[in-house]
C-alpha cells in the first residue's frame, strides 16, 4: 500500500502540522500586537497575561482527557485486546504531570510509546513556542528593523541547519519508518524530531514575521502611521504591489503551487522504500520541505488576508470555523482515547 499514491494522504497529516504552527504564529502575534497603539511597545504584563491565558485555555480539557483515559477508560472497556489499551495508557499513571506542565513531547525521552498520550504533542509544542513569542516581538519592537530582520533570518536559517544536522546524524528517517514486510512502523522520527518545537520553529517564525509586516501595513493603510513614513515602508510597498498587480500575483500563485506540490508529492518515493534516499537527501528534505510547504501555503493565505483569492476568503471567512476550531481541538485530544476504548473492546468474530 505504501507504493500507492493514495498513501500520500497519510503524509498530508504530517504536512498540515507545520501549517498549523504557521497559522498559530500569525494569529498569536496578531492577538498580542494589533491592539497596541502605534509607537507604544508591548508591556511585560501584557505578554505575561497572553501566555497565562493560553495555558489556562488549554490545560483543563487536556487534563480531563488524561484523567478520563487513565481513571474511567479502564472501567468501561474489556475484551481480548484490552491489554493494548492498558499498555498505551499505562505511562499516564505516573507521568500525568508531564501533560500538566506541557512537557510530554520531551519527557520521557526514551520513545514515543513511553510518553503519556504522545499524540497530544501538538499542545505542549504550541505552548513552548508561545513562550518564545514575546521575546521575538520584543526584538522586533526594540531593535532597528534591519537588525531584527537579520536576527530573524539567522534564527530561521540556523534552525534549518540544526534540523539538517540532527536528521543526518540520526537513524530515524524523515517519516514513519516501516519494517521489511511493510506492516509495522516505528515512531522514532516522531519522538526525536517531529514533536519538538525546534522542528516547527521556522513555520512558526514565518507566521510571526508575516503578521508583524501585515500589522504595520494595516496601520499604514488606516492612516495610523504618517504618510511619509508609510511610503518608505518595504512591507507596505510589497503588500500593495502584491494586492494590485494581478500578473505578479498569479505568477506567485503558480510558484507557490509548484513548491507545495513538489515538497508533498516527492515524499512518495520515500514512502515506497525508505532506504531509497541517502541520509543527506533525507536530511535536506526533512529540514527544508516542511518550511517550503508552509511558504507555498502562506502565499494563498496572505492573498486572502489582503482581500484577494476570493475562494480562500469565502471558504475560510465564515464564523463557523470558530466553532470548528474548538470542536477540532476536542476531537484531536479525545478521539484517540475513544478509538482505543472502542476497538480494544471488540471481540474476535
Amino acid at each position: 500500500m505504501r507504493g500507492d499514491v493514495i498513501f500520500l494522504t497519510i503524509a498530508g497529516a504530517f504536512m498540515m502540522a507545520p501549517v498549523g504552527f504557521f497559522v498559530m504564529g500569525f494569529v498569536s502575534t496578531f492577538s498580542l500586537t494589533h491592539n497596541t497603539p502605534e509607537g507604544e511597545k508591548m508591556k511585560f504584563v501584557d505578554a505575561l497575561k497572553f501566555v497565562v491565558k493560553r495555558i489556562i485555555k488549554l490545560a483543563p480539557f487536556n487534563l480531563f482527557v488524561v484523567g478520563f483515559g487513565t481513571c474511567i477508560g479502564p472501567i468501561i472497556g474489556a475484551g481480548p485486546f484490552w491489554d493494548m489499551y492498558s499498555k498505551t495508557m499505562k505511562p499516564c499513571e505516573t507521568l500525568w504531570w508531564t501533560n500538566l506542565f506541557f512537557v510530554n513531547n520531551f519527557y520521557p525521552a526514551g520513545s514515543f510509546e513511553e510518553k503519556c498520550m504522545g499524540w497530544t504533542w501538538f499542545v505542549p509544542c504550541y505552548v513552548q513556542l508561545t513562550l518564545i513569542l514575546p521575546i521575538l516581538i520584543a526584538l522586533f519592537e526594540n531593535l532597528p528593523r534591519t537588525v531584527s530582520t537579520v536576527i530573524f533570518a539567522v534564527l530561521g536559517a540556523g534552525t534549518i541547519v540544526v534540523n539538517f544536522v540532527l536528521i543526518n546524524g540520526g537513524d530515524f528517517g524523515i517519516f514513519l519508518t516501516f519494517d521489511n514486510d511493510g506492516t509495522h512502523f516505528n515512531t522514532q522520527f516522531l519522538n526525536e524530531m517531529f514533536m519538538k518545537p525546534f522542528f516547527h520553529f521556522v513555520p512558526y517564525l514565518w507566521g510571526v514575521c508575516l503578521c508583524l509586516a501585515y500589522v504595520r501595513y494595516a496601520r499604514e493603510k488606516s492612516g495610523l502611521i504618517p504618510a511619509d513614513v508609510a511610503n518608505n515602508s518595504l512591507s507596505s510597498r510589497l503588500f500593495a504591489f502584491f494586492k494590485a498587480n494581478n500578473v505578479a500575483r498569479y505568477v506567485l500563485y503558480a510558484v507557490a503551487f509548484t513548491i507545495t506540490s513538489l515538497t508533498y508529492c516527492s515524499l512518495h518515493a520515500y514512502l515506497k522504500d525508505n532506504t531509497a534516499w541517502s541520509k543527506t537527501t533525507q536530511a535536506a528534505y526533512g529540514s527544508m520541505a516542511y518550511p517550503g510547504f508552509v511558504l507555498g501555503v502562506s502565499v494563498f493565505v496572505m492573498s486572502g488576508v489582503l482581500g484577494r483569492a476570493e475562494f480562500i476568503r469565502f471558504f475560510f471567512g465564515g464564523d463557523a470555523w470558530i466553532l470548528f476550531k474548538n470542536i477540532g481541538f476536542g476531537l484531536y485530544l479525545f478521539s484517540p482515547v475513544y478509538a482505543l476504548i472502542y476497538f480494544q473492546s471488540m471481540s474476535i468474530s
